[in-house]
């Protein structure tokens, strides 16, 4: 298999809960994304062969040529495949961050509050930390765990 180099990266960002990348792969506002910056590399590519004029002919260019070219048609495809598979490795490699979303989709007070509200008591009876209790590690990051039972 052959190592390819990167020709830009990808982020992978936490925005307002959600998990987005920038670039994005497809732009819902009309903004940049990687798929149209890939065609504009494109579009850029066959706009050169306008610029040459024709040697057989003393008008016209070579773009029809360069775009029924077989091999040409071959390698756009190749480009479209590409991306196609960025976007569901990047997809995947999201998916394990979304596995814990929790973590930032649910309030972490209220998870603490419910966690107290479930008889916290029998999780952390006899817990023991550098000779610390649980309670006293409580009070001692001021969080009120409520009356000893």
């Amino acid at each position: 298999k052959h190592e390819m180099l990167p020709l830009f990266d990808v982020k992978l960002e936490l925005s307002n809960q959600e998990i987005i990348f920038d670039p994005p792969f497809l732009s819902l506002n009309g903004g940049p994304s990687l798929r149209m910056t890939v065609d504009g590399w494109l579009k850029d590519f066959f706009a050169t062969v306008t610029c040459m004029q024709r040697l057989d002919v003393n008008a016209g260019d070579y773009l029809n040529e360069i775009r029924e070219h077989f091999q040409m048609q071959c390698l756009l495809a190749l480009v479209s495949e590409l991306i196609d598979n960025t976007e569901l490795k990047c997809m995947e490699y999201r998916e394990t961050f979304m596995q814990h979303s929790f973590l930032w989709m649910e309030s972490i007070d209220k998870t603490f509050e419910k966690f107290l509200a479930e008889d916290a008591h029998d999780i952390v009876e006899g817990f023991e930390e550098e000779g610390m209790s649980f309670r006293a590690i409580m009070e001692r990051i001021k969080v009120d765990i409520g009356r000893p039972i």
